[in-house]
C-alpha cells in the first residue's frame, strides 16, 4: 500500500493524505487534485485496499 500512496503523492497538482482517525477505528483518506476523475479513482482504489486488509 505504501508504494501506491507514494506513487500518487508524487503526481503533480495532487495531494493525498492517508492516516488513522484519532477518535474512531477508521482510516481517513483525503485527496485533492485538478482531475476530479483521478481523485475519485485514487480514493476508491485505496478504500478497496483498506477494506481488503481489514477483512483479515
Amino acid at each position: 500500500m505504501k508504494k501506491v500512496i507514494d506513487e500518487y503523492t508524487s503526481l503533480p497538482n495532487f495531494r493525498l493524505v492517508v492516516r488513522p482517525s484519532g477518535t474512531e477505528h477508521k482510516i481517513r483518506i483525503m485527496a485533492e487534485g485538478e482531475d476530479k476523475k483521478l481523485v475519485h479513482t485514487v480514493v476508491n482504489e485505496l478504500y478497496e485496499m483498506i477494506e481488503e486488509i481489514d477483512r483479515y
